[in-house]
């Protein structure tokens, strides 16, 4: 076969497609800029720039749908990265630059960039979509921690990630997902654990002991019921997971507790709680 065969037929049609979306994605990029030049030389006041820049993004979250509706995944794909490469980067510069955003609106924010991301995901079946979402919001999250010095919102945001990625391995059997962002929650509640008896720093007890107790209950409690509910046969991210919620959640919320004399009686009727379901566990089986 000689090299001019090699570049014909499907193979240079799908070089050709590449290209053709590299390019136009980093047309829509250009797009994006522009309104921060704008923005930035103020020929456009801050607010209505950002509000601008996220209409702009929301669009191609909207043909992203659209292209994979018509069955031209690639296309949808290609569009929901633009989504993110315009929403993601316009968030952390309202929270950091402008401070339109706190570090609990940003969280926020980010929950609803990455909502509507796997949102399209899921209803299109575009895996590829879902780990750019899934990767862009992990990496978002931390940025946002390193520059607004407050790590309980995004560590909120980690655990309500991560039991949405675990759904979509029960569901999508997109099971590959839920493991990034469950080792990234647990490290962050690790390092919040102790932020949170530190003298000087944002994050409270309180908040500390919230996100510890929601990832304990939250993951543990999706375990159960896809065991007992969905007759389901436990997994290895299953007792990996567990493990880890109880030392991370259960210990540092005891460690936080200990420590600061705050939360004990939230703490107990946790735990109680958590015990009874996992004797009903036991006894289930």
């Amino acid at each position: 076969m000689t090299r001019e065969a090699d570049l014909t037929g499907p193979w240079k049609t799908d070089l050709a497609t590449i290209v053709a979306l590299v390019g136009r994605t980093l047309l829509v990029i250009a797009g994006a800029y522009l309104l921060r030049a704008l923005t930035d030389s103020d020929i456009l006041a801050a607010t209505p720039g950002a509000l601008l820049g996220l209409v702009f993004g929301l669009t191609w979250a909207v043909m992203a749908d659209r292209a994979a509706a018509r069955g031209r995944k690639l296309d949808g794909t290609f569009h929901g990265v633009a989504f993110l490469l315009i929403t993601l980067p316009l968030l952390f510069e309202a929270t950091t630059r402008f401070h339109f955003l706190d570090a609990w609106a940003a969280a926020a924010g980010l929950a609803g960039c990455t909502g509507v991301a796997l949102a399209v995901a899921i209803r299109r079946h575009l895996l590829g979509f879902a780990w750019c979402t899934t990767l862009g919001a992990l990496g978002t999250a931390v940025a946002l921690t390193l520059f607004t010095a407050e790590l309980g919102p995004c560590a909120l945001f980690l655990v309500l990630l991560g039991v949405a990625t675990l759904w979509l391995g029960y569901v999508r059997e997109w099971t590959l997902l839920r493991w990034p962002v469950a080792l990234l929650a647990d490290l962050t509640i690790v390092v919040l654990s102790g932020r949170a008896v530190t003298s000087g720093v944002n994050d409270a007890p309180g908040v500390a002991l919230t996100v510890q107790i929601l990832l304990l209950v939250a993951y543990l409690g999706s375990f159960a019921t896809r065991t007992l509910y969905l007759n389901r046969d436990v997994i290895p991210f299953e007792v990996v997971q567990s493990i880890a919620a109880i030392v991370v959640g259960l210990g540092g919320a005891a460690y936080v507790t200990r420590t600061t004399d705050v939360g004990a009686l939230s703490l107990g009727l946790a735990t109680l709680a958590l015990a009874a379901g996992s004797y009903g566990v036991a006894i289930a089986f």
